[in-house]
C-alpha cells in the first residue's frame, strides 16, 4: 500500500490539473489564446479555467479563420472582444457580462444573437452577417451606446431594444427591411417570425413616396435625423409629397392595428 501511495497522489494531482484545462473546439482559437502571454501566464500549451477567469483585458482574434468560439464562456471578465472577419455561425456570450465593446462584423452569423446580458455594452458592430435574423439588445443600457452598426445584414428582421423610438432615431446603420422593437415576439428559440406587409416606394425619392399595405393606417408621423417632427400632407391614396424636404434620411412612423412601427426613407 505504501508503494501505491505516491502513484495515487500523482494520479490525483495530474487529474485535478487537467480537469481545469478548457476544452476548445477550434484549434485556431485555442492557439491564439495560448500565444497570448497575458492570458497564458505559465506559458504552457493549455489555457486553464483559472487563467481565463483572471483575464480582464482585450481578446483580439480577428481575421484568423475561426469557426467556433466554444470556451469563450470562461472569460467572464473580458471587456472587449474583437472577433470580426472570421467564419462564426453562432456565438453564446451569455457569460461574458462585462463586455463593453463587441466587434463581430464580417462573419457568417445566423439566426439569433442574444446580448441581453451585456449590461455595459456601448460599442457594437455586427454588419455584413448576411443570414443574421434577430438581435436582442434589450439590456437596459441602450442610451449609452456610442456605436451600433448592423448594415448589410440582409436577412435581419428585428432588433429588440430598450426603447424602439430612441433606437430608430439614433441608430441608423440598419437594413431598411429591419425594425427596432421592444418586443420582437420571441418564442423559446428566440426566433422572430413576424414580417411587415408595408411597402414604401419609390425609395429613395425626390418628390412622392407611396405606401402600400393591407392594414388600415391610423396615423402617420415623419421625423428627421434630429428627431424633429416634419409637417406633411398625406393624400387619400396614401401618397406623401416630400418635394419640399431637404435631402437626407427620414423616418416614417406608422400606426396601424394599435401598433406603431418606424420605417426609413431617403429624400434625394
Amino acid at each position: 500500500m505504501k508503494q501505491l501511495l505516491p502513484f495515487l497522489l500523482l494520479f490525483s494531482f495530474t487529474t485535478n490539473c487537467f480537469s481545469q484545462f478548457i476544452s476548445f473546439t477550434d484549434e485556431t482559437f485555442k492557439n491564439a489564446l495560448v500565444q497570448n502571454s497575458e492570458i497564458n501566464i505559465n506559458e504552457d500549451e493549455e489555457i486553464s479555467e483559472d487563467e481565463a477567469a483572471a483575464f480582464s483585458g482585450i481578446i483580439n482574434i480577428s481575421g484568423l479563420g475561426i469557426a467556433d468560439l466554444n470556451g469563450i464562456e470562461y472569460f467572464t471578465e473580458i471587456t472587449r472582444l474583437a472577433a470580426f472577419d472570421n467564419f462564426l455561425e453562432e456565438i453564446d456570450l451569455s457569460a461574458n457580462v462585462n463586455l463593453e465593446q463587441l466587434l463581430l462584423e464580417d462573419n457568417m452569423l445566423q439566426g439569433t444573437l442574444n446580448l441581453e446580458n451585456q449590461l455595459f455594452l456601448t460599442d457594437f458592430k455586427v454588419h455584413s452577417n448576411f443570414d443574421l435574423k434577430y438581435i436582442n439588445l434589450s439590456n437596459g443600457n441602450n442610451v449609452n451606446m456610442t456605436r451600433f452598426e448592423a448594415q448589410d445584414c440582409f436577412e435581419l428582421i428585428c432588433v429588440q431594444v430598450d426603447d424602439a423610438e430612441y433606437s430608430t432615431l439614433n441608430w441608423l446603420n440598419i437594413p431598411s427591411s429591419a425594425e427596432f422593437n421592444e418586443d420582437c415576439q420571441l418564442n423559446t428559440s428566440l426566433s422572430y417570425l413576424k414580417e411587415t406587409n408595408l411597402a414604401i416606394y419609390p425609395n429613395p425619392s425626390s418628390d412622392i413616396i407611396n405606401l402600400r399595405t393591407d392594414d388600415k393606417i391610423e396615423d402617420i408621423e415623419i421625423y428627421d435625423l434630429n428627431g424633429s417632427r416634419v409637417t406633411v400632407n398625406i393624400e387619400q391614396n396614401q401618397s406623401i409629397n416630400i418635394s419640399t424636404f431637404n435631402n437626407g434620411i427620414y423616418f416614417l412612423r406608422i400606426k396601424s392595428n394599435d401598433e406603431s412601427k418606424s420605417y426609413k426613407f431617403i429624400k434625394i
